[in-house]
């Protein structure tokens, strides 16, 4: 064991160390340290330890360390930021009340980080500049719950995470990439929420908590200038299998909505007639709704002003058998044929042949986009 404690020092330069037992370095104030590649056959401890990141370079320079146990830093203070890139962590890395500054650098960068157990960023830290964990492996949990002292980016893109809680404020500063991250179990709050948050081929099998889908479309909302489904559909999964389909419908009907505002005329224009009318399948009664709205309007039209026979066999004339005749293309009852309107009325009849024609069409998709789901 290679052990200093409360004491001062310019520097520690362990650069490719070979150490068969624990590296313990606590209490101690010191410019620098530099443990590139090292070889830590016990655990490593920085506890309470303030590292002033003097001589260029991170404070803490660590980048593919490999510790046999656990690196532990409860109450750690580095200025100039903490670099663990590559590392590989055989238990936890517990950062308990740390104060990460970055200044020009990254307050905390660790791609590739391999860690075996949690990694955990809590209890009281603080943090000033931005955090890279992209393309991490934490086969535990990893906890960030922590303040910012300014506006903070926080990657953890293309991850592999068995538990992660995001608990970073005040929310308004942060900026979250989740882009292909893979998570079991991801864990939030409405009250850390970040002010920018990229969800794109994210997969969680769950997440919680379980708000009612229309909150929940507000934290797919700071998924900014994204065209892909996927974060909608990785959503909606979660409600269908908790039984939720009111909420599972709700998701799915935003995604094309969000969809339909990125496309351009005459698209976006089909796109808001199928909402309008069907709520793209997932509000089937609306249809329902428009049909019979469309029929009673040329009912009452066609009572109101008179139409004229073209036949003198012509059968008696009904309002309503009229109404459906010309509103329902599949429809054929006789009326449509016999009875012409002229003047407004024939504008009126003309209006509600192309509704019945549109609203057919809007019913037809969204039947065959339901057959297309199942």
């Amino acid at each position: 064991m290679l052990e200093f404690r409360s004491c001062a020092m310019p520097a520690f330069d362990g650069r490719n160390l070979r150490l068969a037992g624990d590296l313990s370095i606590t209490d101690t104030h010191v410019g620098r340290i530099d443990l590139f590649g090292a070889r830590i056959g016990g655990q490593l401890w920085l506890n309470n330890s303030h590292v002033d990141g003097c001589g260029g370079g991170y404070g803490i320079s660590a980048p593919q360390i490999e510790v046999a146990g656990g690196f532990y830093a409860r109450g750690l203070t580095v200025r100039s930021g903490l670099n663990l890139w590559g590392a590989d962590i055989r238990a936890g890395l517990e950062l308990h009340g740390a104060t990460l500054a970055g200044g020009e650098r990254k307050a905390f960068r660790a791609p590739h980080l391999t860690v075996v157990g949690d990694v955990t960023l809590a209890d009281g830290a603080r943090v000033s500049g931005a955090v890279d964990l992209s393309s991490v492996t934490v086969h535990g949990r990893l906890m960030l719950d922590y303040r910012v002292d300014d506006l903070h980016q926080v990657v953890l893109s293309e991850s592999r995470i068995r538990a992660l809680q995001l608990e970073i404020v005040p929310a308004e500063h942060v900026g979250v990439d989740l882009n292909g991250a893979v998570v079991t179990s991801l864990r939030d709050s409405v009250e850390s929420w970040p002010k920018v948050l990229k969800l794109d081929r994210t997969t969680y099998d769950t997440l919680r908590p379980l708000l009612p889908a229309r909150e929940r479309l507000e934290w797919l909302e700071r998924n900014q200038d994204s065209n892909s489904p996927q974060p909608y559909e990785q959503l909606a999964r979660q409600y269908r299998d908790a039984g939720h389909d009111h909420d599972t419908r709700t998701i799915l009907l935003a995604k094309y909505r969000n969809r339909t505002r990125r496309q351009r005329l005459p698209l976006k224009a089909w796109g808001y007639l199928q909402d309008a009318t069907v709520g793209y399948g997932y509000r089937p009664l609306r249809a329902l709704a428009w049909l019979a709205g469309l029929t009673l309007v040329v009912g009452i039209c066609t009572t109101l002003w008179h139409l004229h026979s073209s036949t003198s066999t012509a059968p008696d004339f009904n309002a309503v058998i009229y109404a459906l005749d010309v509103v329902l293309p599949i429809l054929d009852l006789g009326q449509e044929k016999t009875y012409s309107a002229a003047g407004p009325g024939s504008v009126v009849v003309w209006t509600a042949i192309l509704g019945g024609w549109l609203l057919a069409s809007t019913v037809i998709a969204s039947i065959t986009r339901t057959i297309s789901r199942s």
